[in-house]
């Protein structure tokens, strides 16, 4: 068995983040979760939740970051991934393994023979060592996130909830290697430090594995765990091509408000935070304020200079860093128990694109409205566009119709010219292309989602229009009745 040093420096030459190539990051098929009868759920650049209260909106955003989030150590994952093949399917990795060793045994020319597999044996191969050992991770971080037993998330069914994860798989230029029941394989490397283990490709009925002999007999002494060597490089790959995720709940200004009660909480081992504000807080504690990505720093301060009107800081104080905020109106710093509810709310998203995500990873944001007036719904909608396009993920739960017509102004962009943009009073990096943007209606009574059709026009808002028409209905009838 191969131990994790090993794997640690085995890296995949994939394209993870070449949406071009793809119809959608992931899709889910939902049925019976939670609050959800049906649903089917393209996950886009982004992707926006709208609708009625208590619809399942939390219930998709929290389930996409627990499918993001479920591999935390894809060195662990590799070696487990060897184990759970053996014991589902050991005749089949000792079919493989047979195989491999005729194919070594015959002495090819390594520089132009392939070892030739069949390819619905390599399907079984990959879906009952990797794909399961995945599904596995999923359930328990789903367990965590929701901070329930899954039996609970079936609402008032009784009968299980089912999810299909269409394109559980490698993403690269081609497309390839999704897990789900069809498994399509195309031009892949595995590289151990940039030097090239292997290759794989699938051609007519067959994967053909192309191997770097003398590189992998260096490395591990011979042959005789060539199989194992494989199939744990291949699952390190898939599991080091996954994306990370970070979730700010709904409740993300009380939870900041309460970052000292619940850190003295924590240490008496009173009162466990959920694993999402865990997340929130364990970056406030740990983080070493080192920049992963400029473009993101960069915005998050402008941010702050625009909304905030202020910058979040933070102090050591001897035991863990405190927040505090610089107010740019006077000068003046403020603890965190004295500033505004909006400071608090927004304390995570600018710590987070400070300190902690990089390009292609995914920003979850539950009612990115709360705490903020229209003014500061609409620029910072602009501020996530510009994030978009510079490489970050973002899917948002919103009952904001500002937030909504301001991301349906970008859409329409497009069709302006560059030189007209700035008379508009918005620059490049706000226009926002239809093809990133997937938008979704939950209602209930009863359960359903809709996606709404976007194109370069924008899209039609079928969700807060008819309140908003309601309103407007009933102000004239008021009108009309108004005694005179």
């Amino acid at each position: 068995m191969l131990d994790e040093n090993t794997l640690r420096d085995i890296k995949s030459d994939y394209g993870f983040n070449a949406k071009e190539e793809c119809d959608s990051m992931h899709e889910l098929n939902l049925k019976n979760f939670g609050p959800l009868k049906e649903a089917e759920i393209s996950v886009m650049p982004l992707t926006i939740f709208v609708g009625q209260n208590s619809s399942g909106k939390s219930h998709c955003s929290k389930l996409i970051h627990s499918v993001l989030t479920s591999i935390e150590n894809p060195d662990a994952f590799a070696i487990n991934s060897v184990e759970t093949l053996m014991e589902n399917n050991g005749d089949l990795f000792e079919d493989f393994n047979d195989e491999l060793m005729q194919y070594l045994d015959s002495k090819p020319n390594f520089f132009n023979d392939s070892f030739h597999y069949d390819a619905d044996k390599f399907d079984r191969l990959f879906g009952d060592g990797i794909i399961r050992t995945h599904l596995e991770l999923i359930e328990n971080t789903l367990k965590s996130n929701f901070s329930a037993d899954l039996d609970m998330l079936n609402g008032t069914s009784g009968d299980s909830f089912e999810i299909d994860f269409d394109n559980l798989g490698f993403f690269n230029d081609f497309g390839a290697l999704k897990g789900n029941s069809l498994i399509r394989i195309a031009q892949n490397k595995i590289k151990l430090k940039n030097k090239l283990l292997f290759e794989f490709k699938r051609e007519n009925n067959e994967v053909l594995i192309k191997l770097d002999y003398f590189a992998l007999s260096n490395l591990f002494n011979g042959y005789d765990m060539f199989s194992s060597v494989v199939y744990s490089a291949l699952a390190s790959a898939y599991a080091k091509q996954r994306q990370r995720s970070f979730y700010i709940p709904a409740s993300a200004q009380s939870t900041t408000d309460k970052f000292r009660s619940i850190l003295s909480d924590e240490l008496l081992g009173v009162k466990m935070a959920s694993a999402i504000d865990k997340v929130m807080l364990i970056s406030y504690l740990n983080n070493q304020r080192t920049v992963k990505n400029r473009d993101f720093h960069d915005i998050a301060c402008q941010i702050e200079k625009e909304v905030l009107n202020g910058e979040i800081r933070f102090r050591n104080n001897g035991v863990y860093d405190d927040l505090i905020f610089k107010d740019y109106n006077n000068g003046r710093e403020f603890d965190f128990s004295l500033v505004s509810s909006s400071v608090k709310q927004l304390t995570p998203l600018i710590n987070y694109l400070k300190y902690e995500l990089d390009a292609g990873d995914t920003l979850v944001i539950e009612e990115i409205e709360n705490h903020l007036h229209p003014a500061n719904q609409m620029a910072l909608v602009k501020y996530l566009a510009n994030l978009v396009n510079a490489g970050l993920n973002i899917i948002l739960t919103t009952h904001s119709d500002y937030i909504l017509e301001q991301f349906n102004n970008l859409v329409r962009l497009s069709n302006v010219k560059s030189d007209k943009l700035n008379e508009l009073g918005f620059a490049d990096g706000d226009v926002l292309s239809h093809e990133k943007v997937a938008i979704y209606n939950f209602r209930n009574n009863p359960s359903s989602v809709f996606r709404f059709d976007i194109n370069e026009t924008g899209f039609h808002d079928g969700c807060f229009s008819e309140v908003i028409e309601d309103l407007y209905d009933e102000s004239r009838e008021i009108i009309r009745s108004k005694r005179r």
